[in-house]
Formats: structure tokens, sequence, C-alpha cells
């Protein structure tokens, strides 16, 4: 794969982390990242010409970072059989849930499906000795509903076993929000928890995309927000997830800025690079 980087074409390295994206895609899922599966994935981001949009290769880049960063965690097989066979938003998102707890220092398991209430959670990761199981779900509905969201969360519960820590991560339209969703998603956290001492701490995700049609260019921010349980029934060290994060940019010029540092610590930026030096 190394290899294949670094024998890039001069037009190819114009999009060097996106041809490399495409690689690992092509290595691990054995699919190029223009096969059906993943047209069919992507397709929303497609740009209306036909060509390729900056929505398109953000995805497609992220997609191939995330797969390469989780490529020596026990449980990369399974994510990798995930991707391969199920429902690609949805696999996807759980992997990038996994690859957000390997970043807080966690060793990332996973297992095929069990099909057994309380038992088929999505992975489970290990820090300092201890092991705490996560459940991943999304939300699609257009409208914030708080009982939509609750009931969506003890439904997650059930899947989650009652005799280690657990996280749910939740990750719900941006478009939910017009301002600040901390003192909505509180209320909701909050009256989960109250019902349920299972659960440990909720995280909750949003993709925000920006755009600049003068630069035709644009995007993506992940925002994350973390809640916990004051009273959970296995306390659990999750310092890990409390970390103070940058507030979400709200111009396309802001977020190409912070990106900077951020793809400089990511090893798969890093290894593009060094491949091509």
């Amino acid at each position: 794969m190394a290899k294949a980087v670094a024998s890039m074409s001069p037009e190819m390295r114009k999009h060097r982390y996106l041809t490399a994206a495409g690689f690992v895609i092509a290595q691990y899922l054995r699919k190029n990242f223009a096969a059906q599966r993943l047209q069919n994935f992507l397709e929303a981001y497609r740009d209306p010409s036909g060509g390729m949009s900056y929505q398109y290769s953000t995805s497609v880049t992220m997609m191939g970072e995330t797969i390469f960063l989780l490529r020596r965690s026990p449980g990369f097989t399974e994510f990798c059989r995930r991707l391969k066979s199920r429902d690609l938003r949805a696999a996807f998102l759980e992997a990038l849930a996994a690859r957000l707890f390997m970043q807080g220092g966690c060793i990332i398991h996973a297992r095929p499906e069990s099909m057994n209430k309380g038992e088929d959670f999505d992975f489970s990761v290990v820090r300092g000795g201890e092991e705490i199981n996560v459940e991943v779900t999304s939300l699609t509905s257009p409208v914030f509903a708080e009982s939509t969201l609750v009931n969506t969360l003890a439904r997650k519960k059930g899947q989650l076993p009652s005799d280690k820590p657990a996280i749910i991560v939740c990750m719900y339209p941006a478009a939910w929000f017009a301002d600040d969703p901390t003192a909505a998603l509180y209320v909701v956290a909050n009256r989960f928890f109250g019902k349920s001492r299972r659960i440990n701490a909720i995280v909750f995700l949003a993709e925000h995309w920006l755009s600049d049609e003068a630069l035709l260019n644009g995007g993506l921010i992940v925002s994350r927000q973390e809640f916990f349980n004051g009273n959970p029934r296995h306390p659990a060290d999750l310092t890990f997830l409390r970390q103070e994060l940058p507030p979400v940019p709200t111009s396309v010029e802001q977020l190409l800025i912070n990106a900077v540092p951020v793809q400089q610590e990511s090893e798969f930026y890093r290894w593009v690079d060094a491949c091509l030096a």
C-alpha cells in the first residue's frame, strides 16, 4: 500500500490524501471507493454536475483515515466485516466512534452480532485494565423531539449488559438546533439517567458541513458533547472523555486553519506525507 502511495502520478498528488484513502479502502475492504456500495453511501454528496464535490472527497478521506487508524486494533477485522457486508453508513459510524475511543487511549475490541438482548452491543474498549461496553446509534428525523431521543436511548440501553460500565454514542442531525444544543441535550441526558444506572455516559455527535461558494470549497467538523451519570451502577474512570474541545468553526476559512494541527497529529496524514517525501 505504501508503494502505491509513493507511486502516485503528479495529477494524483494534487489530491494525495483522497487518493491514499482510496488505496486504504481498496486494501482492507477490497473495494475501490468508486464501487457501488460506496457510491450508494456517498450519493448525497455527489456534485449535481456529476463531479466530485468537497463533501464526497471529505467523506472518502475520513473513511480511509478511520480504517487506517483502526488497523492495529484487536477489533479491526470485525469492523472491516461490517463495512463490507452491512449498511455502510451505520457501520462507518461505529468505526468512527471506535476511533474516538482509540484516540482516548483505549484498546478496541469487537465481535459479530449475538442477536441476544443485553449482549448485542457494538464494541468494547479497555483502558487501564477497565472494560467498557459501547453501543452506537444515529437519528435521522428532521426535527428534534425530546421524547424520541429519550426513547431511542432507552432502546439502546437494552442492548448493553448490566454487569459492566457502558456508554451510548448517539449521532443526531446538526439541523436540529439553530443555536447551542447543550441545554436541550442536558435535559435529555438527565431525564434518561434519572431512570437508568446502567449507562455511565452519553456521547452526542453531530456532523456540521461548512461551505464557501466563492472558494468552491468546504469541509466537515464532527462536534461532540458528553454527559455523565452521577450515580452509575458500575463506576468507571471516564476522564479520557472529558476533553476541552474548541468551538465549532463558523466559516470554511476557520475550519481549514483548525484542520492543520489536527492533520499534523494524525498518523494517516503523516504516513501519506512520508510516503511521498
